[in-house]
């Protein structure tokens, strides 16, 4: 913001100048002081955000850019690595400006200098003076050294940010100044909160069990995850609705920022939570970081990013919704059933290996987008809109069960991990192949389906050469059709059309940038409590008001005609206020929570009837299966 004055001739008028920046990310640096010395612990990107609120943090330092420039460099990503030099230039000023105004300041805590970075530009926004939660990152990324000014051998390293806030509290300005010392090249951590898939707030789950944390992670949980010491037992935790969202903060490190993400992946991968009427983002997470992994570990999404990446997961779950699993399995028996009878019981044996994970996947429309995310070794090739493989279709299927945390494990209930009879059927494929290329050299997919398809090479009689063409039938059979049908989804969902430039910015189709259109799919990822067309309820439990203030007269009252979107009331979750608006015109026949000063109520509770100016046209049944089928059809074909 920039104050200007007129300076005519007897003209007195001071106007204001606002910058308008399209392009924000947000960084932040790290500082630390006793009132006389002031240091920079490097940045952090809290650019991933929704509601205002961070999700995801990355340590950004300047010996994390030296190295990954020159790996860029000796890669021949020469594009990526100018502008990670442009960043570290932007870093090191930002750095300069945060130590030097906690130095002027007389800074005698910890803080965080808070900037909007947009291309090589930093625009500074405000200081916060105290800790923040994302400290972890910094921590992760740095440690302290302290030293005896007076007997240079006499120092003690401190890794807690917190523990030096102690020392200059009970030391001040006798404190000496530390120096940073490189503890990780990278840091990162997602904050874990109660919202559902479409990141709103969800309040009133209760949490019955929480695994423990892996080698690899640091929990900050609030302490809900401690066990009862006499009973070693995970003790129930009611996530209510007067509190904020945030339940848990997970951190990890790694020695590059790839490292780091893939070690998040599977600790995401790996955590397991149990609870009533539960609904946490950590599926959001784990799609979006194995988007980030098959772009680039260094991409640079902007503070917009989470909405329109948000929009694609909702196209996606509208997409999903249309497909019939069941009657693309029907519709394949009934084609394989030609092939004779060997290959349908080879096909049959697949149904739950095959159903099971793919109804997970359209479920879920997080994990969705992470699974159609790029590999390092590319699984298919999306060539004209048609799937190209590259991968074998079962060491396909053997990831996603991976992917999924579906791997046999023993002593979990049989919906959490693959079946025994699908366990032996894909091991046994895996072997065979295994086996097979051990003997032909490792071929390539595509080569080794040509092998397979000409005469018996060197090393096998006609014989054995025909049984081994036999069992490569019998694995395949149904696989690609079946496999292919969520990334033919990814196809006309436009999944796909997203990438990344050289200079490491997401490049977003402009259907997910639209306000509309990401209104429109978003809301698909939060489906509302079952109702009548002609009902309001609430989606989650909160705390319901039917005016602006107590004073105030309510939104709505009874015999009341309202439009489209008209505010009906508001609804407070976990510090969040969320209007409650009209989906259709009508007259509100009956308000069935009226009280001014804020009521409980709980997810599905009736809140409104409303009479519609004209009668909301039901869906028939028949109608809707045959359009589910055609749709499913169309993607089996791509």
């Amino acid at each position: 913001l920039i104050e200007a004055r007129v300076t005519g001739p007897g003209d007195n008028k001071a106007f204001l100048i606002e910058i308008n920046i399209e392009d924000t990310r947000h960084n932040e640096v790290q500082l630390l002081g006793n009132g006389q010395w002031c240091i920079e612990l490097g940045g952090r990107d809290c650019s991933l955000q929704m509601h205002e609120q961070k999700l995801a943090e990355f340590s950004l330092t300047e010996e994390l850019l030296e190295q990954t420039i020159a790996e860029y460099l000796e890669a021949g990503k020469n594009r990526q690595a100018e502008t990670l030099q442009q960043d570290q230039v932007v870093l090191r000023e930002m750095c300069k400006q945060a130590q030097g105004f906690g130095t002027a300041l007389g800074l005698d805590n910890v803080s965080t200098f808070e900037c909007i970075v947009e291309g090589d530009q930093h625009y500074f926004m405000e200081v916060n003076t105290r800790i923040q939660v994302e400290h972890r990152v910094t921590e992760m990324a740095y440690k302290l050294e302290f030293t005896n000014p007076e007997k240079h051998d006499d120092s003690f390293q401190v890794d807690s940010l917190v523990a030096a806030m102690f020392l200059v509290a009970c030391y001040g300005k006798i404190l000496p100044k530390p120096q940073r010392q490189l503890r990780n090249l990278s840091g990162m951590e997602v904050r874990i909160n109660a919202t559902n898939q479409g990141l709103q707030p969800h309040a009133g789950g209760i949490l019955h069990y929480w695994s423990t944390p892996i080698e690899g992670e640091l929990r900050d949980d609030q302490g809900i995850g401690l066990r009862n010491p006499d009973t070693c037992l995970f003790q129930p935790y009611h996530l209510a609705g007067a509190y904020d969202s945030n339940v848990a903060l997970s951190v990890t490190w790694g020695r590059t920022r790839l490292e780091n993400l893939e070690q998040m992946a599977r600790v995401l991968r790996e955590m397991e939570v149990r609870g009533t009427d539960l609904q946490l983002n950590l599926s959001f997470h784990y799609g979006l970081l194995y988007w980030m992994l098959g772009v680039d570990s260094m991409v640079k999404p902007n503070t917009r990013f989470v909405e329109s990446y948000l929009a694609l997961c909702g196209k996606l779950s509208l997409g999903a919704k249309d497909i019939d699993l069941e009657f693309a399995w029907q519709h394949l028996s009934g084609s394989i059933k030609e092939l004779g009878p060997e290959a349908l019981r080879a096909f049959e044996r697949k149904q739950t290996l095959l159903l099971r994970p793919l109804r997970r996947l359209l479920n879920m429309p997080h994990l969705l987008a992470g699974w159609l995310a790029k590999r390092q070794k590319p699984r298919w090739e999306i060539q004209n809109q048609k799937i190209q493989w590259c991968q074998n279709p079962i060491h396909v299927l053997r990831e996603l069960y991976r992917y999924l945390h579906w791997e046999k494990r023993s002593g979990l209930p049989p919906s959490e991990i693959i079946w025994e009879d699908d366990h032996l059927l894909l091991e046994e494929g895996f072997r065979f192949y295994s086996d097979l290329g051990n003997r032909l050299g490792y071929p390539e997919w595509n080569n080794l389906q040509k092998i397979l398809g000409n005469k018996a090479p060197v090393g096998f009689d006609d014989k054995l050469w025909s049984d081994v063409q036999a069992a490569h039938a019998g694995f395949q059979v149904g696989l690609v059709p079946l496999l292919s049908i969520p990334i033919s989804l990814g196809i006309s969902s436009g999944y796909f059309d997203w990438s990344c430039s050289r200079e490491l910015i997401p490049l977003i189709p402009k259907e997910f940038q639209d306000a509309k259109r990401i209104k429109q799919y978003s809301q698909a990822l939060a489906s509302p409590p079952p109702s009548h067309s002609n009902e309001v309820r609430s989606w989650t439990g909160g705390t319901f008001y039917a005016c602006e203030t107590p004073s105030s007269p309510p939104y709505v009252e009874a015999g009341q005609h309202v439009e489209q979107n008209d505010m009906l009331g508001l609804l407070e979750v976990m510090k969040m206020f969320n209007p409650i608006k009209a989906e259709f015109p009508g007259t509100v026949r009956q308000v069935y929570v009226g009280a001014s000063g804020g009521t409980l109520v709980s997810r599905g509770q009736l809140l409104f009837l409303i009479e519609p100016d004209h009668p909301i046209a039901q869906e028939d049944a028949n109608t809707l299966a045959k359009y589910r089928q055609k749709t499913t059809l169309n993607l089996l074909t791509l």
